[in-house]
């Protein structure tokens, strides 16, 4: 199979979730290889992202932002997004999801709005 090269330049923070990725792998693969599967994945998926998904990209894009929401300035976007998913965890999934369609309902970005989305077809 002919291949070509593809180079990208990326975040710390992306990085980082790409090795935590490869690190959940029965064996750990390349990066290039991990970033290969995870594309395959989604491309191939029906689903959209997931809430935690579509968090983690938001905060990736705006983090500044981060301790808006109560939390830790230092937090990077995927702490912000695990505590938030593990915060609506502890109570119920419609006011939890309220509390936060309320939070990124005013966001311009697309981001903001697949969120608000997902979450308005939680409470219905």
């Amino acid at each position: 199979m002919k291949t070509e090269r593809f180079e990208m330049r990326v975040t710390p923070e992306f990085l980082k979730l790409v090795d935590d990725w490869r690190r959940q792998q029965p064996t750990i693969p390349a990066r290039a290889d991990a970033i290969r599967q995870i594309v395959e994945r989604a491309l191939s998926s029906d689903e959209g992202p997931g809430l935690r998904d579509l968090l983690r990209a938001w905060f990736t894009a705006n983090p500044h932002r981060i301790s808006e929401f109560g939390l830790e300035d230092g937090d990077t976007p995927e702490q912000a997004a695990r505590s938030i998913m593990d915060d609506s965890a502890d109570q119920s999934p419609v006011n939890g999801a309220n509390v936060l369609i309320r939070l990124f309902d005013d966001e311009p970005d697309q981001t903001a709005k697949h969120i608000v989305a997902l979450l308005q077809r939680i409470t219905r």
